[in-house]
């Protein structure tokens, strides 16, 4: 179990009392994926993600082609941008 006052964050705590406690967001989102792949229908929903996330990385092509979809298709205020690189033009949209 995952908590500030137990495990290593306790041992933390105790010898630095000045030391803070910030749970990881993406563990708690991969223990809900993993508790929730025991469903058929959302393992297979996650396999198509995983697949169309690697068709499309394994490609600048297929990457901008993406891009440029989504920038026709979808109306920019119904868009929330996920992710990007620092220096480049690659965004990830939802």
């Amino acid at each position: 179990m995952a908590s500030q006052s137990v495990g290593a964050a306790a041992v933390l705590k105790r010898d630095n009392p000045l030391c803070d406690y910030y749970h990881c967001a993406m563990h708690a989102l991969n223990l809900c994926v993993a508790a929730c792949t025991d469903q058929a229908d959302v393992r297979a929903c996650l396999t198509t993600v995983k697949a169309l996330t690697t068709f499309f990385n394994t490609s600048a092509k297929r990457a901008e082609a993406l891009q440029r979809a989504v920038e026709r298709f979808c109306p920019e205020q119904t868009r929330s941008k996920l992710c990007g690189t620092s220096g480049g033009s690659e965004t990830l949209y939802a």
